[in-house]
């Protein structure tokens, strides 16, 4: 009698959530969520802390995501905060990824977004640019995960990623479905 009132159970929480958000797919499948310390791309130099949120844009949810950062005092770029509104956003696996190294397993997925950034140095000192920046998870896990940004394009209208940090401690959670977006 028990088996039947847990089956019994068990159909009900799954017609239960049927109907719910959770059954109807509206947690995206490509996504990328981020609260860590970023590194000079050696490790070698704490940068600061970053919070960053990316998912495909919808006509329920127009705005792509945000990037925020706050530098801390070893930084050598200056920049104390900066934060940025992302307009587009892409996801994909980049194959090539560690191939350099022929005892690494090759293989990315990749985290994309652009938009405006505005990066504070002090007090009404602020440059605001157009901004991109992508989030690399290797398929390798002896590698790290990367962080690129950019703020200005090459010659091709290429985004000229200059400049490359390692993530440190923290949360770095990065959703790829095998779809491009």
């Amino acid at each position: 009698m028990r088996r039947i009132a847990s089956l019994f159970a068990a159909l009900v929480l799954v017609g239960s959530l049927a109907g719910s958000s959770l059954a109807s797919g509206t947690v995206p499948k490509n996504s990328f969520t981020g609260d860590f310390t970023l590194l000079s791309e050696d490790g070698s130099v704490v940068l600061g802390h970053a919070t960053v949120s990316l998912f495909p844009p919808t006509d329920q949810r127009l705005v792509p995501g945000s990037y925020d950062f706050t530098g801390a005092s070893t930084n050598p770029t200056g920049v104390r905060e900066s934060h940025a509104q992302l307009g587009q956003s892409g996801f994909w696996f980049e194959p090539d990824w560690g191939k350099w190294d022929a005892s690494k397993v090759s293989g990315a997925n990749v985290a994309f977004g652009q938009g405006v950034e505005c990066a504070y140095y002090g007090p009404n000192n602020a440059d605001c640019h157009v901004f991109a920046l992508q989030f690399v998870d290797p398929l390798d896990p002896t590698m790290p995960h990367m962080a690129a940004f950019a703020n200005s394009k090459n010659d091709d209208g290429s985004w000229n990623f200059q400049y490359w940090q390692m993530v440190g401690k923290g949360d770095f959670v990065l959703k790829f479905s095998g779809t491009e977006s």
